[in-house]
């Protein structure tokens, strides 16, 4: 069994004293709420990957300040 690593992405952004959450819109979690997030694509930085996937779910240009949380999960390959 081959096992690989996937990189995820999540932005926290505070607008107003507030969190940013967005809805679901598809996949297992489809209707809740959460931070824009998704996987980092090959050869893309963490950088890149969190300001694209914010501007994609959201339509907001961001900045980073920082970093709040690294994961690391194995998935198996099938």
């Amino acid at each position: 069994m081959d096992a690989s690593i996937n990189v995820g992405v999540a932005a926290s952004v505070i607008i107003n004293g507030s969190i940013l959450i967005v809805k679901e819109g598809r996949g297992k979690y489809k209707g809740l709420w959460g931070l824009p997030k998704g996987y980092v694509e090959p050869s893309e930085s963490l950088e890149k990957a969190v300001l694209r996937e914010l501007f994609e779910e959201t339509g907001i240009i961001g900045e980073i300040e920082g970093i709040i949380a690294i994961r690391n999960k194995e998935v198996d390959g099938q």
